[in-house]
């Protein structure tokens, strides 16, 4: 409707003056009237004054409309009684341009204001660093950890947090990373991770502080609870016969009436000493087995880490794997042909790869032929995965989340160690050992590395 109105006022306005400009010709040069000639001429004159007026009036406002829109300004007022009905439509048009452009600048701002206020009370702690080092953003969280009210670059961070500062700053987008944070009085772990934003000319990245140190203690005691409970059930396995053997032992020689005389012993003691002895060998043995076995925990040596040429790797692998396994157990060693190498401890990860090739191998068949495979893949998080896979009875969910602790074995005569270190091994080379295990796809242990 509006732009109607302005096409009419328009063309009206040009018929106008172009009629009265006819009209002047006319008395001009027709009628030879000088006097009424005249007195049109000034009419159009100012009729040409008056629609250039009001042209220049609108584009003054438009001019003014977009520059508000520019700088998002929505304070500016525009006229309502203009007269002229197509110019009023245009300004109503745009009066309610700015209303909703208000409304839109509004609930952005409120949004704004809300996002502002999560972060700042979000548990996570929250970092953006422009390209220059400078902060834009730090929550109270990320203060807090770092102990600080207010910084404004990231180079002070490394007096504050030398670890912490490192860790930001060799982070690569969509990596994430733990480490240390030290301080007076403060000592916990964070996890770290980042991601790059580019607005325009400019470059942000955004970094999250997690404090895991919580979490961590929480697994910690929930693992060494389970390890005593275990401990306790494997020293007092041991120690129960060790005792009862010693009592009946107490019970040969030693009557009601005091100490058994020499020739009071007969074959029967002599042979139930020698049995009782035994039992206290045997488990004496046990025992000493399961501490030795113990003290491996603690020996764990440093990663050595080296580029790793995986397709040498593979075939080295293989060759080491099949003198490990049953001649009758399938195996099958797969690499990719991308991939070149990756770092990481051969000699340990050869040890990991081993244990967990012949617990598939030494596991509950369920199945007529034993199939294991192990297969060399890049990651999406783009690490490395190496996986382990065998076709035999899967493991019990209730066993799921033990089988990773110290003396946990399902095997009669399993130390219950090798999954323990495995894991041990792969997480000090900053991988992960994780397990999935179902009775129709079969068991998969995976490597991140």
């Amino acid at each position: 409707m509006a732009s109607k109105h302005y096409y009419f006022y328009t063309l009206s306005g040009i018929l106008l003056i172009g009629f009265s400009s006819f009209l002047a010709s006319y008395f001009f040069f027709r009628q030879n009237n000088l006097l009424v000639g005249s007195l049109i001429v000034a009419l159009v004159i100012i009729e040409i004054m008056v629609f250039v007026n009001s042209m220049n009036q609108i584009n003054r406002k438009i001019a003014t409309f977009f520059n508000a829109v520019h700088n998002q300004d929505t304070s500016i007022r525009l006229p309502e009684n203009v007269g002229s009905k197509a110019i009023a439509d245009i300004f109503e048009g745009m009066v309610k341009t700015l209303q909703v452009f208000q409304s839109v600048k509004m609930e952005s701002q409120f949004k704004e204001k809300l996002f502002m206020a999560m972060i700042e009370h979000s548990t996570t702690g929250f970092i953006s660093i422009d390209e220059y080092g400078d902060f834009e953003i730090m929550n109270e969280t990320a203060r807090k950890l770092l102990g600080v009210q207010y910084t404004s670059n990231i180079d002070r961070m490394k007096k504050i947090s030398p670890e912490l500062y490192e860790t930001i700053m060799s982070l690569e987008p969509g990596e994430s990373r733990s480490c240390r944070v030290i301080r007076p009085n403060l000592v916990t772990i964070v996890q770290v991770a980042s991601s790059k934003l580019i607005y325009k000319d400019k470059k942000l990245t955004l970094v999250s502080l997690l404090d895991i140190q919580k979490e961590i203690d929480a697994r910690e005691l929930e693992s060494w609870q389970k390890l005593i409970r275990i401990m306790n059930h494997e020293i007092m396995n041991s120690i129960a016969p060790i005792t009862s053997a010693s009592k009946s032992l107490m019970n040969i020689f030693i009557k009601k009436t005091g100490t058994v005389e020499a020739e009071q012993i007969t074959a029967q003691n002599i042979t139930d000493v020698t049995n009782c002895l035994e039992v206290i060998d045997t488990m004496s043995n046990g025992l000493s087995y399961f501490v030795e076995n113990y003290r491996k925990l603690s020996k764990i040596p440093e990663p050595s880490i080296k580029e790793i040429n995986i397709q040498k790797w593979g075939e080295s692998l293989e060759k080491i794997l099949r003198e490990c396994i049953n001649n009758t157990t399938l195996l099958e060693v797969k690499t990719n042909e991308y991939l070149k190498t990756f770092p990481g401890d051969e000699r340990l990860l050869n040890q990991v790869i081993i244990n967990l090739v012949k617990n598939a191998d030494e596991a509950p068949k369920g199945v007529e032929n034993k199939d294991i495979k192990v297969t060399l893949s890049p990651s999406i998080k783009g690490k490395i995965d190496i996986q382990v896979w065998n076709n035999g009875a899967p493991i019990d969910k209730e066993n799921m989340d033990k089988i990773f602790i110290p003396f946990f074995s399902t095997k009669e005569d399993g130390a219950g160690i090798g999954l323990y270190l495995s894991k041990q091994i792969v997480n000090m080379q900053n991988g992960s050992l994780t397990v999935i295990s179902d009775k129709d796809t079969g068991t998969v242990f995976n490597i991140s590395i």
